[in-house]
């Protein structure tokens, strides 16, 4: 065990464009872009610490990528397992295909947790759905998988599919909306008596 974990390299770079330059990526992928290299730069110098981060950046100048090395970058800081969610299929794949061509370690939860991302070996790349449900494979309280790191892609896509999967509907006419609004009418009213009155009234938009 001693030989072993001598040989454990402990030097993994935590600066995300220094780590850029260890990946083993595709030949025809250079330096990173200057827009790149500043938001890294900036994050890295001044933000890595706080809990909520948001990135803005026109389509095409490779946010993908950036979150990817941020989320790399607290993996080698020891700060992991990470996930890299997105709102569909369709951005999975095209997230998938970029940590394949810049040499990024990813998985996927297809069908089960893999075990390179509870020992925070490689990022797990998922859907917003399969983390936010009731009946999520990262499991529910105690028994949930511990996730240092989080990486939102497109957020209010993912913000709009987090409420969605929290969502319960009933029409008006099902006798299973008047014991509701009669168990929040208080909470209803104080929050907007107008609201509630137009609630009341059946009104569509309230």
């Amino acid at each position: 065990f001693s030989k072993r974990l001598a040989k454990r390299d402990f030097n993994k770079p935590t600066d995300p464009i220094a780590l850029y330059d260890t990946l083993d990526r595709a030949s025809d992928k250079g330096e990173l872009r200057k827009v790149q290299v500043e938001v890294l730069e900036a994050w890295h110098n001044e933000r890595r610490v706080e809990r909520d981060v948001i990135l803005k950046l026109h389509t095409g100048q490779g946010k993908t990528l950036i979150g990817l090395l941020m989320l790399q970058s607290k993996i080698n800081e020891g700060v992991g397992p990470a996930v890299y969610l997105c709102p569909n299929n369709y951005l999975i794949d095209q997230t998938c295909s970029q940590a394949r061509q810049f040499g990024v370690k990813y998985c996927v939860a297809d069908p089960d947790i893999p075990a390179d991302f509870t020992d925070s070996k490689a990022i797990l790349i998922t859907s917003v759905q399969k983390m936010f449900n009731g009946r999520t494979k990262l499991g529910i309280g105690l028994q949930s998988t511990k996730v240092g790191s989080l990486v939102m892609d497109d957020c209010h896509a993912c913000i709009d599919s987090i409420r969605e999967s929290f969502t319960v509907r009933f029409s008006k006419d099902d006798p299973i909306y008047r014991q509701l609004l009669n168990l929040f009418s208080s909470s209803l009213e104080s929050q907007g008596a107008g609201t509630f009155a137009d609630i009341q009234n059946g009104e569509s938009n309230a």
